[in-house]
């Protein structure tokens, strides 16, 4: 196993597990259907960050498909209620993490071997999960923040 690929996994594991932790905190702030929506903005984040960070121009058809995804959202969703709220943040962030690893596993997959690159993310993940629970006790004791 290459250093580059060891590298490339920890950082996609990273990615991962503050995906997930994001979310969990985000639920514990605001509405599942506010976080389901925030976090499925990624849709729309990956084609335009991809053009900043890859330098990757977007096709209509991947703009159009964002566009068609957004409306999806909104019509799936229905009424979302999205304010500056505690939980609303939290659920951007993680829609954040997504994109990056999103966009991150485009960008390792041209040089590394995709399954060893998923296998050390999944890993490094769960190491990251096991020990935040082991420090934190039973897990995370989220701290009201207002």
């Amino acid at each position: 196993m290459k250093l580059n690929t060891l590298i490339c996994g920890s950082i996609l594991g990273i990615c991962l597990s503050g995906t997930l932790w994001l979310t969990v905190i985000a639920l514990y702030f605001t509405s599942a259907s506010n976080v389901a929506f925030i976090t499925a903005l990624s849709i729309v984040f990956v084609p335009l960050l991809s053009v900043i960070f890859l330098k990757r121009l977007q096709k209509t058809k991947s703009i159009a498909g964002a566009i068609i995804g957004l409306t999806g959202l909104i019509v799936l969703v229905g009424r979302v209620n999205i304010g500056a709220s505690t939980g609303d943040l939290f659920a951007l962030a993680s829609s954040l993490c997504l994109t990056g690893q999103i966009i991150l596993i485009d960008k390792f997959n041209a040089k590394n071997n995709p399954l060893l690159l998923d296998t050390i993310q999944i890993v490094v993940a769960a190491l990251i999960f096991i020990l935040v629970t082991v420090w934190g006790g039973a897990g995370i004791k989220v701290i009201e923040l207002s």
